[in-house]
């Protein structure tokens, strides 16, 4: 367990003579920064403490945790959810926290060094024998990526991608050369010894803070609950930790929900057969010719067997996003199982079990000990292992996991393929049983946690309040309870820390009196109409945050000619780089920036380059998406409204974190505008506007010309 911190040693490096203080010009002592401290360090110095903490933007969360985190003498993993925050921890604040604990710890005789280190997942790090099997591989023809990639391998001393700057983010070629679990050889590489991984690996364990993101804290955790009692270092990601800080934390439930489901698909087969074919080669002639010809018979089941299962998918869909990035689409619908998918896809799992067995046989005919040998077997050992997981999943995804109530199984077919899914309908539970079931400390924070005041539904969500059947209690016996004490752990503490901005003088909340619902026939009009009134006023700086890609795709192609006459310049997402296109918007004050999914969250545009940020409807939840319906019916299984007590409160959440995208400083000014008659109109309105900040409302366009004219023309310089 880390050490329990004094809190006389939180006050002392937050005071006003303090050393952060001597490292941050401008800084002021923030009372709710250093409560938030204090109630880390508690946290973190509690055997099972678990800590909930809600802290508005300007509160300083960041410092409030890596503090008391680097004071405690303990491992400690800060997941965050965005690339933003990590680059901000890793850039900014932990440099800061690490030497301001470095001089506090000097000036008190105690030793001062700390370090902290970032983690990503597997495939952002360079393999160096694939990169030496691809290199051996290719023409003498020039190839200037090739070149980039080769002068990049030699000089790096992480292997980490995001070096290699001059390259486009999805360059299809690294999936060649990443350090991917599919093709990790483990102990048995003969480049192990100076593995990128393994280095990291070590790294981590002589660091004390380990920032890594949900997606490798839930990846983390599920290959410990399917690797269990495996001591191959491989089998994990993170180095086992003291403590557990969850930063953004409101965004785990969804990332969780990725990782502890299940999915296969024909990308993935087709990508299985590419290396088979490879490694193939390497084999005797009557091996090759037996796993070719698996190979045609895995081909051909596979075909039949998406065909059958896109077939026996129900009528309704549900229109996604493939990709925060991407303008690609896929179509998602509930999977039905029936005797044709049950047929096709045990022909499929048969296919794949005669080829696993069929490599094992051609490893079992290699004969030799020398390193090119060894390195075969260890290919074909990799690949059969693959087949296999690739067997026993789709033989979960049609046969158990359609029956299991805990899970939905659901279809997505796009450009790139077709890919079954098992998701759990309620992740409370592994969450519980994984990233909570330790001793370890946990401390989950975001600044949107609360609806209104309330926490509870979030704690639901993750699996900190529970509900157990004691058949005494409710209209279905049940009372909710917190699991922690009935395991005899700690009560689960929690905080809410206000945002310090000025709300009312700095924004307005800008909903039209008369605004329609967004059914309504007269909706994009109107829409269109108030768009180009509040461009008329904020001249640009705007970011416009839509529910769906489709809105977003339309909204462009109708405003974009009458934005160009008025000299604003339209950009949109999907069209260059995410950080790219808010890196226009930073520096070309008339960009309007119209953009959905990852853009509600994680953007972080200072002062007069954001000045306007419009929301076109309030930010439900698709209600025909298989999960979303299942979810539904769960909590009505339990007694709960799915509308009132599951819906409302994720998408007020939502609508907190995109109107938080407008104030990120106390000196930040400008207009959020929600263009959904629904906030006004409807009862349930009321819990959104109890979500948001508290912003000056108006709802008609004089009043709003006056607040511009008023508060953010002179807070912001503006002409």
């Amino acid at each position: 367990m880390p050490r329990a911190v004094p809190p006389d040693e939180i006050e002392a490096i937050f005071a006003a003579d303090g050393p952060l203080a001597a490292l941050l010009p401008g800084y002021a002592p923030r009372r709710a920064q250093i409560d938030m401290a204090l109630s880390v360090a508690a946290c973190l110095g509690t055997s099972r403490g678990r800590l909930v903490v809600e802290a508005g933007t300007g509160t300083g969360k960041s410092l409030a945790y890596l503090i008391p985190a680097l004071l405690s003498d303990g491992r400690v993993v800060v997941a965050t959810g965005t690339r933003a925050l990590q680059d901000q921890l890793v850039d900014k604040d932990a440099p800061t926290a690490v030497e301001a604990v470095r001089r506090f710890r000097e000036q008190h005789g105690g030793e001062g060094k700390k370090s902290v280190l970032r983690m990503k997942g597997r495939k952002n790090y360079l393999c160096r024998l694939r990169f030496e099997q691809l290199d051996r591989q290719r023409t003498l023809g020039f190839d200037d990526t090739l070149v980039q990639i080769s002068r990049f391998a030699a000089s790096t001393k992480t292997g980490d991608r995001a070096e290699l700057t001059g390259l486009p983010d999805n360059l299809p070629l690294w999936n060649e050369i990443d350090a991917d679990r599919d093709h990790c050889l483990g102990s048995a590489c003969p480049r192990h010894d100076d593995c990128f991984l393994v280095d990291l690996r070590r790294s981590a364990e002589e660091a004390n803070v380990i920032v890594a993101n949900h997606h490798l804290l839930c990846a983390d955790q599920r290959l410990r609950l399917d690797s269990a009692g495996d001591t191959d270092s491989f089998a994990r990601v993170l180095p086992d930790f003291d403590a557990l800080i969850v930063d953004e934390a409101h965004a785990l439930p969804d990332v969780a929900t990725d990782h502890f489901g299940l999915s296969a698909g024909t990308d993935e087969l087709v990508r299985l057969g590419i290396d088979v074919r490879r490694a193939a080669d390497g084999c005797d002639g009557d091996s090759r010719a037996t796993l070719m010809g698996d190979l045609d018979d895995l081909d051909a089941t596979t075909r039949t067997a998406f065909a059958a299962v896109v077939e026996a998918t129900g009528r309704s869909s549900t229109t996604v996003a493939a990709g925060d990035e991407s303008d690609a689409r896929a179509e998602r619908r509930l999977l039905k199982i029936d005797d044709a998918v049950q047929e096709a896809t045990s022909a499929l799992t048969d296919a794949l079990q005669v080829l696993a067995n069929d490599l094992q046989i051609a490893r079992s005919k290699l004969v030799g000990k020398d390193v090119d040998l060894a390195l075969q077997k260890a290919t074909l050992d990799g690949l059969s292992g693959r087949t296999e997981r690739a067997r026993a999943e789709l033989a979960f995804l049609c046969g158990s996991a359609a029956s299991d109530d805990r899970f939905v199984c659901f279809v997505d077919k796009s450009p790139r393929g077709t890919t079954i899914t098992a998701a759990p309908i309620d992740v409370s539970s592994p969450l519980s049983g994984t990233v909570f079931s330790g001793d370890a400390p946990v401390v989950l924070t975001s600044a949107t946690l609360a609806v209104g005041e309330d926490v509870e539904p979030f704690l639901r969500q993750v699996g900190l309040v529970g509900v157990v059947d004691d058949g005494e209690n409710g209209e279905n016996g049940e009372r909710e309870v917190d699991p922690l004490d009935e395991r005899g752990r700690d009560d689960v503490a929690r905080a809410i820390f206000p945002s310090p901005f000025d709300h009312a003088r700095r924004a307005a909340l800008y909903c039209p009196t008369d605004m329609p619902e967004p059914d309504h026939v007269d909706a994009v009009r109107r829409f269109d109409d108030e768009l180009l009134f509040l461009l008329s006023i904020s001249k640009g700086g705007a970011l416009c945050l839509f529910t769906s890609h489709r809105a977003m795709d339309d909204a462009v192609t109708r405003l974009r000619a009458e934005l160009d006459a008025r000299g604003l310049r339209a950009r949109k997402q999907g069209e260059r780089p995410k950080h790219a296109l808010l890196d226009e918007l930073r520096s070309d004050e008339r960009t309007v920036l119209f953009a959905t999914s990852s853009f509600w969250e994680g953007v972080d545009v200072r002062g007069a380059a954001l000045r306007l940020v419009v929301i076109d409807r309030l930010p439900f939840r698709v209600p025909s998406d298989p999960l979303v319906r299942a979810r539904a019916e769960h909590a009505r299984k339990a007694g709960k409204d799915p509308f009132r007590d599951v819906a409302v409160p994720e998408a007020a959440l939502v609508l907190k974190q995109g109107a938080g995208r407008l104030l990120r400083t106390v000196d930040d000014a400008g207009v959020v505008a929600v263009l959904d008659g629904r906030l006004r109109k409807k009862s349930y309105g009321r819990i959104f506007l109890d979500a948001l900040p508290p912003m000056t409302r108006v709802g008609s366009r004089t009043t709003l010309a006056q607040f511009w004219t008023r508060f953010v023309q002179p807070a912001l310089s503006l002409p």
